[in-house]
């Protein structure tokens, strides 16, 4: 798989709710670094907290967090 495709499948996995899946597309070694100043800010240093951090942004919004290939384009970290 080629980066974009990688990128393509994590978003598409994310938009089904299946978040799982889109994890399996980072490696165990993944560093996340969540910006904004609240309770999901800071840094995710493995897998289990990125999964922790975006279950509960799911939770908190009743399932309804969505993140479309225009909105990242949009804050350009989309490469198409």
């Amino acid at each position: 798989m080629q980066a974009k495709e990688i990128v393509e499948s994590y978003f598409e996995a994310l938009s089904k709710g299946e978040v799982e899946k889109a994890l399996s597309y980072l490696t165990p070694e993944t560093k996340w670094s969540q910006p904004g100043n609240n309770k999901f800010s800071g840094i995710k240093s493995n897998l289990d907290e990125i999964g922790q951090m975006i279950n509960g942004m799911m939770k908190d919004t009743a399932a309804t967090m969505a993140v479309s290939k225009s909105q990242v384009e949009e804050d350009g970290f989309w490469a198409g």
